[in-house]
């Protein structure tokens, strides 16, 4: 069996994690104390280079984006 993220809700500062995009890719946080007006700090699913995201977890101050921050949740996938 194997294991996948599933969305339960918009990012909370308060969720342990795991955390993904809105369109579901897998997200590691490295920090929430960064400096700027994004203070979340993390890579998407195996990038090199890290992202940003607000305190809220938008990744954009004026528009949402497919890659705003998710709370979510590893369910088993069927047999």
């Amino acid at each position: 069996m194997t294991t996948k993220l599933e969305i339960i809700g918009p990012y909370t500062p308060d969720h342990p994690g795991p955390f993904c995009t809105k369109d579901g890719q897998i997200v590691e946080i490295l920090t929430s104390k960064g400096k700027s007006p994004f203070p979340l700090v993390g890579y998407v699913d195996g990038s090199c280079l890290p992202d940003t995201w607000t305190k809220k977890g938008t990744q954009y101050l004026m528009h949402e984006s497919n890659l705003d921050l998710m709370n979510a949740r590893e369910v088993v996938e069927g047999e």
